[in-house]
């Protein structure tokens, strides 16, 4: 969903795009291409962009835009490798991001996109393959200062002294599962400290981490919720761990 005013705005879902000009009182559908729709973005009252994919199953996916509020839609790109969109957001008629997984179940990769031609070419901003940069979300103020937000509490932030690959080691690593009963696999690309700590601030387990993916054993833990944190050389982070 998204609104460009209090009274005007669109939905989608589906094979379906809705506009509403009254504040949703009423919706009325529009004329698209054929498509499952998840995402809507417009920058003016008839600039806008709506992202697909072909089937409901994971598929490539495409950029549909309109210049006439929605009346016409046509296809801007396609994106390939079997990919879903998980987000779009336009700063003008031409500058735009999209957040996107592509691949398969061996090798699945999560990026953010930019264009400079409205949508009809694309280039990789950012690009990753571990799983806890699976992007949700981007939001762009100009050019040159941006957010997305993701999984496990990611948030990376772009800058036009910054940029996000020069970020990305402030979220970088992973666990699962989540809950568990006996062990997490805790992936990370650093070396450092893990520490488990109980909820009134007890250590309970410490491991240190000099592999890219190391096995923890959780089995010693009473069910409840811990605090797990890697600490590093230069920085430490800390995320929610629940045993059952």
């Amino acid at each position: 969903m998204f609104f460009i005013s209090a009274t005007q705005g669109w939905i989608v879902g589906g094979p379906t795009i809705l506009a509403t000009t009254n504040a949703g009182a009423t919706w009325t559908p529009q004329t698209s291409l054929p498509g499952n729709y998840n995402h809507v973005h417009f920058i003016s009252p008839t600039n806008g962009w709506a992202t697909s994919q072909y089937s409901q199953t994971f598929s490539n996916s495409f950029l549909a835009t309109t210049n006439d509020g929605g009346t016409t839609w046509e296809q801007a790109a396609v994106f390939y490798s079997t990919s879903l969109i998980k987000s779009i957001h336009f700063i003008s008629a031409k500058q735009g991001w999209v957040t996107r997984t592509f691949g398969n179940i061996s090798s699945t990769y999560y990026t953010i996109d930019t264009t400079n031609d409205g949508g009809v070419k694309w280039s990789p901003q950012f690009q990753q393959r571990t799983n806890i940069y699976n992007l949700n979300d981007a939001y762009f103020v100009n050019s040159g200062l941006g957010w997305a937000v993701g999984y496990a509490g990611v948030i990376l932030k772009y800058s036009a002294t910054s940029d996000i690959n020069q970020l990305r080691k402030e979220n970088d690593f992973s666990f699962y599962p989540n809950p568990t009963s006996n062990k997490i696999n805790f992936k990370t690309e650093d070396r450092g400290t893990l520490t488990i700590t109980n909820q009134i601030g007890q250590i309970v387990s410490s491991f240190s981490i000099n592999e890219s993916q190391t096995q923890i054993p959780t089995d010693n833990l009473q069910e409840g919720i811990y605090m797990l944190t890697f600490q590093t050389e230069t920085q430490r982070i800390t995320r929610k761990l629940i045993i059952q």
